[in-house]
């Protein structure tokens, strides 16, 4: 999703690069695993949408270190080069009010 490109397209290429084994994708989709070509690309909007600045995990440890208040909006602001509006939208994407599970298990 972080590059809204179809799983099969990304498959497809890692399998081109020999990152994965040739034929992985028909084995997954062999195996029952349907892929949309939109899946992650949809948006509410007409507007183009933009990349992703910074990957999802980054995004989550930053909504978990503003909601434990170990660093503040303006330090993330700063080291995320991020404006105070987004954030918030970050912290209430990941955040949510709740306790966030950031755990690598």
């Amino acid at each position: 999703r972080s590059f809204y490109v179809s799983t099969q397209a990304m498959c497809r290429r890692l399998e081109n690069l020999e990152l994965l084994p040739g034929g992985t994708f028909d084995s997954l989709r062999e195996r029952g695993f349907e892929d949309s070509p939109t899946e992650g690309t949809e948006h509410s909007d007409s507007s183009p949408r933009e990349p992703l600045r910074y990957g999802l995990r980054l995004q989550q440890f930053a909504a978990a270190a503003l909601q434990r208040e170990i660093l503040s909006e303006g330090q993330l602001s700063r080291m995320l080069d991020l404006d105070r509006i987004e954030i918030r939208k970050l912290a209430d994407a990941y955040g949510g009010g709740g306790r966030l599970d950031v755990s690598t298990s």
